[in-house]
């Protein structure tokens, strides 16, 4: 019976962790678009003023 609360303790915290990194990855995901966009950007306004 002991085993058996262990075992579902085990599963209710890696669940959480999962549903932590998920958000984690969904929010560096959403950090790296914006980067990259603002890169982009910056990029295409230099060969703008360079052409």
């Amino acid at each position: 019976m002991h085993y058996f609360e262990l075992e579902l303790h085990m599963t209710e915290r890696q669940q959480i962790i999962r549903q932590k990194s998920r958000g984690l990855l969904r929010r560096s995901i959403k950090q790296v678009w914006r980067t990259t966009h603002e890169y982009t950007m910056t990029l295409l306004a230099c060969i703008s003023l360079a052409g």
